[in-house]
């Protein structure tokens, strides 16, 4: 009976943890990162398989912004184009330049039911944006409400994805900067790992998508890697322990660090060394030099320090 009594003990305290961790807020914000980056690869593959199918009808058609793609595909119709429908999207001159090629256009005749079809596919696709923003728009609330200090230190979406590579606030707050750095990258570092240092170790992961680092000099990153992930595993304790918002100063001390390392010179590379096996201070005879005496350990048959011996 006592067994019993223990058992269920046991049984409602691990429910009770269970809920207490499905129900806390920074696991449902990892959630939110998680459900985001599939919904971005969903909507790679679908407008990829979308400008195959109208390609054939409107090939002409090219954009860069794959929402207004699929968006024109809703409000452009290519035996009869109309600019004005479509330039609020793009623009005046982009609409009636789209004119002018669908009046042109080498695209097959489809059937009305093959386009109602591919209009069809169209709207989900523009549908799977407005999903994404709002769901963007709630990670944005959330950061806010769960780790502000990381998320005014770096941003929501970063903030976000590192909570859902650890598990937890908790378990992000008590990493130190260096593991911080390269979350996201454990390949490339066991790569790294694995080769005896023959592969370069990995300066950055999650973190490469804040702005200052993925638009800086490859020989800064490194630096600025290190800076901010200093200042996320500062501002995730506050975030996780103490509750207080210093953030402000985090970011005052990250931007004066940034001008300094923008202000710096870049490091200047050696010349390359010559072609061929030649060891420090000799010289190639190819290459005009004169070509250097043999070492004693290696003298011909027949010599001995560069004498010859009679018999």
């Amino acid at each position: 009976m006592e067994r019993e009594n223990k058992r269920a003990k046991f049984i409602k305290k691990s429910k009770f943890g269970t809920t207490e961790a499905l129900k806390s807020r920074d696991m449902m914000l990892g959630y939110i990162a998680r459900s985001i980056d599939s919904l971005d690869e969903a909507i790679h593959l679908l407008t990829e398989k979308l400008e195959d199918l109208y390609s054939s009808y409107f090939p002409e058609l090219k954009l860069e912004d794959k929402r207004k793609y699929a968006e024109i595909i809703l409000a452009f119709d290519r035996k009869n184009p109309d600019a004005a429908s479509i330039e609020a999207m793009v623009g005046a001159p982009k609409a009636a330049d789209l004119v002018a090629r669908a009046q042109k256009s080498l695209g097959a005749d489809l059937k009305e039911e093959d386009m109602a079809m591919i209009r069809e596919f169209a709207r989900n696709v523009v549908e799977m944006h407005k999903l994404r923003d709002a769901m963007t728009g709630h990670q944005e609330k959330m950061a806010e409400e769960v780790c502000p200090n990381i998320k005014y230190v770096s941003n929501a979406a970063i903030a976000a994805k590192l909570i859902a590579h650890t598990g937890s606030l908790r378990k992000l707050a008590l990493l130190p900067a260096s593991t911080i750095q390269v979350l996201g990258a454990e390949k490339a570092l066991f790569k790294h790992l694995r080769s005896k240092g023959r592969i370069g170790s990995p300066k950055h992961g999650i973190i490469f998508q804040y702005p200052a680092i993925g638009t800086a000099p490859k020989h800064q990153r490194g630096k600025i890697a290190r800076i901010l992930a200093t200042k996320i595993a500062i501002a995730s304790k506050a975030d996780a322990f103490s509750h207080n918002f210093i953030a402000e100063q985090l970011k005052k001390d990250l931007d004066a660090r940034l001008e300094e390392i923008r202000a710096a010179p870049a490091p200047q590379r050696g010349p390359k060394p010559a072609a061929g096996n030649a060891q420090p201070g000799t010289q190639n005879p190819a290459q005009g030099g004169n070509p250097q005496p043999p070492k004693a350990g290696n003298a011909p048959h027949g010599h001995h320090g560069g004498q010859f011996r009679r018999r």
